[in-house]
């Protein structure tokens, strides 16, 4: 019995730093469908679509649909924003 439960605390040691190693690598970030996405700047879901079609907004194409991380909304903006004449 107690060979079993070293080999089992080995094992969940072994998992946690094999998890805390792809973690450094592999992050989940918030991401936002079509129409949340061209609502959160007040454009219309064709033209957020088609800025992802034309790869002029970072996507992320899943099957048929697109995912936009907040982020590349943002640097979108960012990058699109003038300053004001005058």
């Amino acid at each position: 019995m107690m060979s079993n439960l070293i080999t089992t605390n080995a094992a969940a040691e072994i998992a946690a730093a094999v998890a805390a190693e792809l973690e450094k690598h592999f992050t989940v970030e918030a991401t936002l469908n079509l129409t949340e996405a061209a609502e959160a700047i007040g454009i219309s879901v064709t033209v957020m679509r088609q800025l992802c079609r034309e790869r002029r907004i970072r996507a992320i194409r899943l099957d048929k649909s697109y995912r936009i991380r907040v982020r590349d909304i943002n640097q979108y903006l960012q990058d699109h924003t003038q300053e004001a004449a005058g």
